[in-house]
C-alpha cells in the first residue's frame, strides 16, 4: 500500500530534521570537549599566573617593611647624633652628613701633622670626648647596624713622589696607617666587655688613600677637604632586602 506524496514527503522531512539534529548534537558535544581541552590549560595558566602575581605582591610587602623599619632605625640613630652632638660639631670642625650615615671631620691640621700617622693631641682629645658617646649611641641601634667603617682619606699630592701612581700608594699607606691609630685609640678607652666584643666585630679600619677626593664647584681639587676622617655607618636593611629575594629565587626554581 503506498503512502500519500504528503504522508511520505512529511516523514522524510522528519526523519532529515532527526538526522540534522542529532548531527548539530554531536558537533556541540565536539566542540564543548575541544574548548575543554584548550580552555583548561589556559584556565590553569591564569590561576599559576594569579598565584604568581600574589606571591610576588606578598615578597614586595615583605621588602617594603623592611625598607620602612630600618629607614626610621636609621632617621632615630641620626636624631640621637645630632641630637648629642649639636653642641660640638662647630667647634670640632665636624659635621653629620645624615644620607651617608657618616660622622666627618675635616681639620687636617688638627687630626695628624703632615705625612704622619700619629693622633695630634688635639685629635685625641676631641676623640676622647667623642668616642665613649658615639659608641653609647651605637650601642643602642646594633642590632640594625652591620659595619661601623673608619675611614681615611688624603689629597692627592705627595711631596717627592716621582708621579701620581707613586703618590696615590704612599697616601694609600698612609691613609691605612691613620685609621689603624684611630682605631687603637677607640679601644683603649673604657669599653664595658660585651660592646668591647661588639666593636670588635663591627669595626673595620679602611685606608682609601684620595680615591675619593673633595671637588670644588669647578671641579678642581679641594686638598684640605679631602684629607679628613669619617666615621661612617652601614645598617643590615639592604643585606635583609637580598635575603628575601634569594629566598623568593629559590622558592621560584623549586616550583
Amino acid at each position: 500500500m503506498r503512502l500519500p506524496l504528503r504522508s511520505r514527503r512529511g516523514r522524510e522531512e522528519d526523519e532529515s530534521g532527526l538526522a540534522i539534529g542529532d548531527l548539530m548534537s554531536g558537533l556541540m558535544v565536539l566542540f564543548l570537549f575541544i574548548a575543554i581541552v584548550f580552555l583548561n590549560p589556559l584556565l590553569e595558566a591564569r590561576e599559576e599566573a594569579l598565584a604568581t602575581a600574589k606571591r610576588i605582591e606578598t615578597e614586595q610587602a615583605r621588602v617594603r617593611q623592611i625598607v620602612v623599619a630600618f629607614r626610621e632605625a636609621e632617621d632615630a640613630l641620626l636624631d640621637g647624633l645630632e641630637q648629642e652632638f649639636r653642641n660640638d660639631w662647630r667647634r670640632w670642625n665636624a659635621e653629620l652628613d645624615r644620607p651617608l650615615l657618616t660622622v666627618r671631620f675635616r681639620a687636617p691640621d688638627v687630626l695628624f701633622a703632615a705625612g704622619a700617622a700619629e693622633l695630634s693631641p688635639e685629635f685625641r682629645r676631641i676623640l676622647a670626648d667623642f668616642l665613649p658617646r658615639y659608641t653609647a649611641i651605637l650601642w643602642r641601634y646594633r642590632e640594625h647596624i652591620e659595619e661601623i667603617r673608619i675611614e681615611g682619606h688624603t689629597s692627592s699630592e705627595w711631596t717627592g713622589a716621582a708621579n701620581a701612581t707613586e703618590a696615590f700608594f704612599r697616601n694609600m699607606a698612609l691613609s691605612q696607617e691613620r685609621t689603624r691609630s684611630v682605631l687603637e685609640f677607640w679601644f683603649k678607652q673604657a669599653l664595658e666587655p660585651d660592646r668591647r666584643e661588639w666593636l670588635t666585630r663591627t669595626v673595620t679600619a679602611n685606608g682609601l688613600s684620595s680615591s675619593r677626593l673633595v671637588r670644588r664647584a669647578d671641579g678642581t681639587e679641594d686638598r684640605d677637604r679631602s684629607r679628613r676622617v669619617e666615621f661612617r655607618i652601614a645598617t643590615r636593611a639592604r643585606a635583609r632586602v637580598l635575603t628575601v629575594l634569594e629566598e623568593m629565587e629559590r622558592a621560584e626554581v623549586e616550583r
